[in-house]
């Protein structure tokens, strides 16, 4: 393949090449990490009672690292939260990684969880609703036919974690230690620290989360193609290049070992969590490592030097690649507005004045003569006022309300930020 071209079909996931093709998958931006993603800068430093002379030290020496604070990473902190709270007038228990729910109680956890405010400010992620799009030519889904499929999502979600809780407690109790009492201090993963909850959306955390849902899908753990971010939920602490919340590296998708890493946590959690599923550590099947797959230490070093090796084939290695790869998430948000733009147009029946007219980089106007029928040399684009207004003319309906940003500027509704 060329550089970074799209790959999103990957053999299966117990086949020979099965690791290099996940590998491959997830060094190219285009396969799906949103550009509403970020790099993971490492484990936050925090300035309280306890810590307060240490953190205050690490400052002095420039090595202090601040919270990062994102749309998404705030979003998903808050989905775990909320996942994860009692309700009810009887207190009623949320998602409980160590407990056994049952159907019923899973039933009722489902049926509250669903009328969250946060679960529908997940489904209205950009990069949910594209992954919600028509597949191989079919029709357009209807917004209610979406949501049911979120929802579909949610509860298959919550199956596979309450399948996955007898593993956790057996875990713990070969730890000695209470389940429902311990599990989030020690949890082999399952619960971020305080630290690393920059790592929330992150895009080597998405990445992970591409690959399980490909794999749990591939040995029918679900049906259903679970959206990154359920995978994400269930296990946070995939794509840290370490042992659970311990990270020795950081770095972001143009590092091999942060690539490496992505693959390696992915196929160790299905086999240490879904009944030894998929080719466990060993992700290359090679022969040059002295561990078994089902060891964390396998594949360590052929690993890091096959991603490598992947990451110059694509492009997309080192500095150079950082650079190709943030041209090439910006191309992707100016290539969705633009298209945006074009879909708002159709959608009204919009012709005639504007005919030829694209958004320019900025966004705040249009290039002309881009479709096939071209418009005159340097027509002015036509103003969001304008389009309103010829929409207004024409079907007599009353635009919708205008959204404006904090200095009460006006901002087009229809091309997400």
């Amino acid at each position: 393949m060329g550089i970074c071209q799209s790959s999103s079909s990957v053999a299966p996931a117990d086949g020979p090449t099965a690791g290099v093709n996940y590998l491959e998958m997830i060094c190219c931006p285009y396969n799906g990490q949103p550009p509403s993603s970020h790099e993971w800068d490492g484990q936050d430093s925090f300035t309280n009672t306890r810590e307060g002379i240490m953190s205050d030290a690490l400052s002095l020496v420039g090595i202090k690292n601040d919270i990062q604070i994102t749309k998404c990473n705030t979003l998903m902190i808050e989905a775990c939260r909320a996942l994860g709270a009692p309700a009810g007038e009887n207190g009623e228990s949320g998602l409980h990684f160590g407990m056994h729910l049952g159907e019923e109680r899973r039933i009722k956890l489902f049926e509250r969880l669903k009328k969250l405010k946060v679960v529908r400010d997940l489904y209205e992620l950009e990069c949910v609703q594209s992954s919600l799009e028509p597949k191989n030519g079919e029709g357009a889904p209807t917004p209610e036919e979406k949501w049911k499929e979120w929802e579909a999502q949610l509860a298959e979600f919550l199956r596979i974690a309450d399948e996955r809780a007898h593993i956790i407690i057996e875990k713990m109790k070969k730890d000695k230690h209470t389940p429902e009492e311990n599990w989030k201090e020690d949890n082999h993963g399952c619960v971020l620290s305080k630290e690393n909850l920059g790592i929330w959306f992150s895009r080597r955390q998405y990445a992970f989360g591409q690959i399980v849902a490909d794999m749990i899908r591939r040995y029918e753990v679900s049906k259903l193609l679970l959206h990154p971010i359920w995978i994400m939920l269930l296990f946070p602490t995939g794509g840290i290049a370490g042992s659970g919340n311990d990270s020795i590296f950081v770095g972001d998708m143009h590092d091999a070992i942060v690539v490496h890493a992505v693959v390696h946590d992915a196929c160790g959690y299905m086999w240490n969590y879904h009944n030894q599923l998929g080719p466990g550590y060993n992700y290359l099947n090679t022969r040059w490592t002295t561990s078994p797959k089902s060891s964390p230490l396998s594949c360590q070093v052929m690993g890091v030097r096959a991603a490598r090796r992947m990451l110059k084939k694509k492009k997309m290695y080192g500095d150079k690649g950082k650079r190709l790869r943030h041209k090439m998430m910006e191309d992707r948000v100016k290539n969705r507005k633009e298209g945006a733009f074009h879909k708002l147009k159709m959608a009204r029946g919009i012709t005639g004045d504007f005919k030829g007219a694209r958004p320019s980089k900025t966004g705040g106007g249009a290039i002309a003569g881009n479709n096939e029928e071209k418009g005159p040399k340097n027509e002015e684009a036509p103003t969001l006022e304008k389009l309103e207004k010829v929409v207004e003319e024409r079907s007599g309906d009353q635009p919708p309300p205008r959204l404006t940003n904090e200095k009460g500027e006006g901002e087009n509704m229809y091309l997400s930020s």
